[in-house]
């Protein structure tokens, strides 16, 4: 999944271009993961903002992951 390097070199605070860069999907799929609460965020204005020790936890989660 890994595509660019460790999460340890990515900034506390994701965005979810970020974490389409990361998994190696497109952002709006990445989009679509954060706004559907499926990886945690926080919403600042009209910017989602993921925290990286929670996309972490949620990547660590067991069982399948939905890519919508």
């Amino acid at each position: 999944m890994d595509t660019n390097g460790s999460l340890d070199t990515y900034p506390e605070i994701l965005t979810p271009k970020q974490i389409a860069n990361y998994l190696g999907i497109g952002y709006i799929k990445a989009l679509r993961l954060v706004k559907s609460g499926e990886i945690s965020c926080v919403k600042i204005g009209n910017a989602y903002k993921v925290p990286r020790l929670q996309f972490q936890k949620w990547l660590d989660e067991p069982g399948l992951r939905k890519f919508l």
